[in-house]
């Protein structure tokens, strides 16, 4: 009975085994964001992006021309011209364009953002299916001895003749079955351990003391809610695309303001020399037609994707949230029931006393076995949802 106790107890710790050394996948963040190949890429595609935008705040290049024209008999006099242009664009010297370039580098910036949290929420997942097949693992490590140590004494009861040939063949086929359990397991995990070392840039993770992530959902979900949605990446990139569609209505409006160009002539000849200044005007009458309304219909658009995106995450995570909140209390009771022994240890006893039958003690053992197979379900789906709603918050 001391054995059988022990081992039921070691099933319930592993449900809420969380010693000061375990270790939770947001440990792991920093790391992989530093390692991860696909994050690594799109850090240089944001730095790309952003040194090309600032070239479009700068004024057009200065034209100069030189020319040189040689006359004939009658006109033995060849000419010489010289000519240095500048334009001025008044959407780059209000300091428009610069706006508009550095809110298309934030948007750069926020669709990084909305990217690493894929990757990590990917890597997370990863994490949490790894230390739910761990869990499995030990499980069934820890029924396969049960059943060896039981399998041991059944030997001699079978010699004996007190333990018939079908009993002896279920205990000896249970062993079998768990042992394949394991190494499909096994195999199961070492592929997901190598996806998690591909997502920190190839370089091996110590998974040794990885744990589910324990932190607490709100309470105050509503609040919470309202205090991260402008934080959250989707969101903050949809804002971001907002604030640029609303500058380059703004630039659409001042392109309409006359263009300027100002600059230095000169023409020489071998009887006279001439030079001046020059300035000219561009009228904008064609080229930016129907921009301004083109502009404020993209503004609109921009305005609508954001309020689209805005109900659908309170919306998705309200009932991400609902449902978590279900499947804590359907754990809750989960716990409570395998926490307790008492059918179990009395079943053992009568096993050893003879007045129950090694089918009748393994199917009980089973039973006990599946519903807590069916706690580490509920345990991984719900670690599963915490993760798509927390990691919002980070």
């Amino acid at each position: 009975m001391k054995r059988n106790k022990l081992t039921l107890l070691v099933f319930t710790l592993y449900l809420v085994r969380m010693g000061v050394e375990a270790q939770s996948y947001v440990d792991l963040y920093p790391i992989v964001e530093a390692n991860n190949y696909q994050l690594s890429i799109l850090k240089q595609e944001v730095k790309a992006t952003s040194l090309e935008n600032r070239s479009a705040i700068n004024l057009p290049d200065p034209q100069v021309n030189l020319s040189y024209m040689w006359g004939d008999e009658n006109v033995p006099s060849d000419k010489r011209m010289l000519s240095i242009s500048q334009d001025f664009d008044l959407t780059t010297i209000s300091g428009a364009r610069r706006r508009l370039a550095k809110s298309k580098e934030a948007s750069s910036e926020a669709y990084y953002r909305v990217e690493k949290q894929a990757v990590l929420e990917k890597f997370s997942q990863n994490c949490i299916k790894w230390r739910y097949l761990t869990k499995q693992i030990e499980q069934r490590n820890a029924m396969a001895t049960i059943l060896s140590q039981l399998a041991e004494s059944n030997q001699k009861r079978y010699a004996s003749g007190e333990l018939n040939i079908l009993e002896f063949n279920k205990f000896q086929f249970s062993i079998a079955e768990f042992n394949t359990q394991i190494r499909l397991l096994e195999l199961e995990r070492e592929n997901l351990y190598q996806q998690l070392c591909y997502s920190n840039g190839g370089i091996q993770i110590d998974t040794t003391l990885l744990q589910y992530d324990f932190t607490p959902i709100p309470v105050d979900f509503t609040s919470w809610l309202d205090s991260i949605l402008v934080y959250i990446p989707e969101m903050h990139y949809y804002q971001q695309n907002k604030e640029i569609s609303s500058r380059e209505e703004k630039l659409a409006r001042l392109s309409w303001l006359p263009q300027l160009s100002a600059g230095y002539q000169s023409e020489i000849t071998d009887i006279e020399a001439m030079r001046g200044g020059t300035i000219g005007v561009s009228l904008p009458l064609w080229a930016n037609k129907n921009k301004v309304q083109s502009q404020r219909a993209n503004s609109k658009v921009a305005d609508l994707r954001y309020d689209e995106a805005q109900f659908r995450i309170k919306s998705e995570l309200s009932m991400l949230y609902e449902q978590i909140v279900a499947m804590e209390e359907l754990l809750s009771e989960y716990q409570n029931s395998i926490h307790s022994f008492s059918v179990l240890e009395h079943e053992a006893k009568a096993y050893r006393l003879g007045a129950l039958s090694a089918l009748d003690y393994l199917e009980s053992t089973m039973r006990y076995i599946a519903l807590y197979d069916d706690v580490l379900e509920l345990e991984y789906l719900i670690q599963m949802k915490k993760l798509s709603l927390m990691i919002l918050g980070r």
